[in-house]
């Protein structure tokens, strides 16, 4: 697990990243604190108590997402989104004066669903305990009784884009309360997931904000990898009387990276079934639909730098160029050609496997897991594959020279296995 933080300002104009270690005492940018305690008196002196997330995944895609500091006894934590943080390669956390947060001691789960019981959301959230106490922090509400429909709420979030110091202060009456949920009318964004939800009348906090999906979709590919759109809507996650749960920081973010991961995999696995072998090359079509809002073309080029999609396309070249000369390929050296790459989708998928800890996975990955059909999909998907290795494997080694027209039919891959798979994943 590499995470690392960021420093803003001139780091980046040496052409190079400081690593900040998450522990204790480890920080070379220590956040200077209050002379007293400072307690927000309007609604603008609360954004100072706000925080921004910048995460930036394993394919390099960047995402934002919004926290805050919550003083509790002596102690300070940053609330978020997990999903803020999730599958981070690497994490930058500033404050709103734009300072690095660091001293990360621990991080702490909802250890059950808070209120959410479907879908992948359930006990999206977490808290980090930091090692020094921060004087400019908001308090928890105790007037719990009193949110009841219209009830002024304000959310503090990021609206987006690339500005350290956006943090938008978003009007959100309350519609409902209930099951540890509340519903409130509020444009926020994705980005502002893991913002505070504050009562308008105490300036105390009241809720998480989330960004939740509305519903999953029938479609196994869509239901596991993402619906694109960003289809969601806001909601806040009541924190009166939360139970957490802890795991070292090491351990929570490389589990959230592990499942990340998983889902990428997948989407390997699943577009082994758009590139089957035929007598002039692979054949997929750049522009069919693929999965979370992208093309087939897309898929490939976020994954182009796999070792699995470059040897594809080395056997995509040579079948193409025997196809142009009216020279037959060897049917054998064909054969041992992608049997090798099946061998690394299945070793590659042994190797995600292990980095995946039931034992320090949290509620919300294991729901994620579940919800999203990642596990079954990963199952049915990896047991496909292996077969059709075993199909590759007997031919290319009884020797012969069949037809390339039977690949397209009698191996259990392409459009029968996806559609094989379809029939198993799909949830009524």
């Amino acid at each position: 697990m590499n995470t690392t933080l960021v420093p803003p300002g001139n780091q980046r104009r040496h052409g190079t990243l400081i690593s900040i270690a998450l522990i204790a005492g480890m920080s070379a940018w220590p956040v200077a604190r209050a002379a007293e305690s400072f307690a927000p008196k309007t609604k603008e002196e609360c954004v100072m108590a706000t925080a921004r997330i910048r995460m930036t995944d394993l394919s390099g895609k960047v995402t934002f997402g919004s926290g805050f500091f919550l003083n509790e006894g002596d102690c300070t934590y940053l609330y978020t989104s997990a999903r803020a943080i999730d599958g981070a390669d690497k994490l930058e956390i500033f404050d709103y004066g734009g300072a690095p947060v660091t001293g990360i001691e621990w991080i702490e789960a909802f250890a059950e669903p808070t209120g959410l019981t479907a879908g992948p959301d359930a006990g999206d959230g977490v808290r980090m305990k930091l090692s020094k106490r921060r004087e400019i922090a908001l308090s928890l509400t105790t007037q719990w009784d009193e949110l009841t429909a219209g009830r002024e709420l304000l959310v503090y979030g990021s609206p987006g884009g690339t500005t350290r110091h956006e943090t938008g202060i978003l009007p959100a009456p309350l519609k409902e309360n209930a099951d540890g949920i509340l519903l409130y009318d509020c444009k926020a964004t994705a980005a502002a997931g893991g913002g505070a939800v504050v009562d308008a009348k105490t300036l105390k906090v009241v809720a998480m904000n989330i960004w939740m999906e509305t519903a999953l979709p029938e479609d196994s590919y869509k239901r596991m990898l993402g619906v694109g759109g960003g289809e969601g809507a806001a909601a806040g996650v009541v924190l009166r009387n939360a139970q957490w749960k802890r795991f070292a920081t090491k351990d929570y973010l490389a589990q959230g990276k592990a499942v990340h991961q998983l889902r990428n995999n997948l989407e390997l696995m699943i577009l082994m079934t758009y590139m089957l072998p035929s007598a002039r090359g692979l054949r997929p079509v750049p522009g069919d639909d693929f999965v979370a809002g992208m093309k087939v073309g897309d898929a490939i080029r976020k994954h182009d730098k796999d070792p699995l999609m470059l040897n594809l396309q080395s056997l995509n070249d040579r079948l193409s160029a025997n196809a142009a000369r009216k020279v037959k390929a060897s049917s054998q050296d064909i054969y041992k050609e992608y049997l090798t790459t099946l061998d690394m989708i299945l070793r590659k998928r042994t190797e995600v496997l292990s980095g995946l800890r039931p034992d320090k996975l949290s509620y919300y990955h294991k729901n994620y897991l579940a919800k999203r059909l990642l596990t079954a999909g990963d199952m049915s998907y990896a047991a496909g594959i292996s077969e059709c290795r075993a199909w590759f494997k007997q031919k290319s080694s009884v020797g012969g020279n069949n037809p390339f027209g039977e690949w397209e039919t009698f191996p259990p891959i392409g459009a029968k296995l996806a559609k094989t798979v379809e029939q198993k994943l799909i949830v009524e």
